[in-house]
This record gives C-alpha cells, sequence and structure tokens, in this order.
C-alpha cells in the first residue's frame, strides 16, 4: 500500500477475504487471521490498537491484508484532513485496555497453549459480559494453564491479561 495507513479509518472484509478464510486459503498467519475475525467495519483501526499489540501486530499486517485484498476502508470513511493520524506510539507501554482485548488476548493465547483442550475455556468465554466474570473465567484458564503447562506459565498467562483490563475505578466512573 503506498499510502501511509490511516489509523482513524474503519476496516471490512472484503467478499475475497471472507472466501479465502472460508476455504482455508488465507494467505496471512495466525495473528493476521485473528486480525481479520477483528476488523467489523464499525470500529476505526485506533481501537483495536491494543488487540494489534497484544497480537504482537503492526500496521504492516494492517496493511498485508489490505494488499492480499482481504479488507477495504468502509466506503465513504476518509482520513483527517491533518493527514494521517499515527498511535501515539507503537512501543507505548500503557496501552489502550478494554475487556474485549484482554478475552480476545485470552482466548488467542489459550488456543496456543491448549490446542483443541481448550475447546470448554473457549464455550465459557461466550458467557463472560463484564470484569468479574472475566476475571473469574481468567482463573479458570489459568488453572487449566497450570495443568497442561506449569505455573509458571499460567502466571505470566494471567498478569499480561490482567494488564490489558481497564482500571476497575476507570469503568465505575464510565
Amino acid at each position: 500500500m503506498s499510502d501511509p495507513l490511516h489509523w482513524s479509518l474503519v476496516y471490512a472484509k472484503t467478499e475475497a477475504g471472507r472466501r479465502a478464510f472460508e476455504q482455508r486459503s488465507f494467505a496471512g498467519n495466525r495473528a493476521q487471521r485473528s486480525l481479520f475475525i477483528l476488523l467489523d467495519g464499525r470500529q476505526p483501526l485506533k481501537r483495536l490498537l491494543a488487540a494489534l499489540r497484544s497480537l504482537g501486530l503492526t500496521g504492516a499486517d494492517v496493511e498485508a491484508l489490505q494488499r492480499w485484498g482481504y479488507i477495504e476502508p468502509v466506503s465513504g470513511a476518509e482520513p483527517p484532513a491533518a493527514g494521517p493520524e499515527a498511535p501515539k506510539s507503537a512501543s507505548v507501554r500503557t496501552p489502550q485496555r478494554s475487556l474485549a482485548a484482554a478475552k480476545f488476548y485470552a482466548l488467542e493465547q489459550i488456543g496456543l497453549l491448549l490446542g483443541h483442550a481448550d475447546a470448554p475455556l473457549r464455550d465459557a468465554a461466550r458467557q463472560v459480559a463484564d470484569r468479574e466474570a472475566l476475571l473469574a473465567w481468567l482463573q479458570d484458564c489459568r488453572a487449566r494453564i497450570a495443568a497442561a503447562g506449569g505455573d509458571e506459565r499460567a502466571r505470566l498467562f494471567f498478569e499480561r491479561c490482567v494488564e490489558l483490563l481497564p482500571e476497575a475505578r476507570a469503568m465505575a466512573a464510565a
């Protein structure tokens, strides 16, 4: 993509992208497939920064999806007149936090750490709708990961997920 990435744009899946995904001919890696799933045509890219960072993705991955014809800016979405809006920093120590980012990261990790044994946890994740439910579900995930891969791995998983959560007092004020 020759134009700089516009973080304020909303991206949606193309028909070619949906077809490649459904036919399992998707050219991207696992993290890029996860990004493809996240791009719903409703949220600007900048609102997905925490999820991108948690997956180890950058603007180059978004550009790759667009180059392959899997995503496109939503029709009528225009970049700001002042030019592309870049994220504050790709290496910001305090990424945007959200329940969705923490849950998405956890789902990605349990798939990697537990393989097909993650099915009960994925089913339980469908019931998670608030911070308390997410924390309880993350504790269940932590216990399963500890049993399968050890306490240290489980501790790291849990800590990273909690880092992605918004502060409890910020949520109460919202």
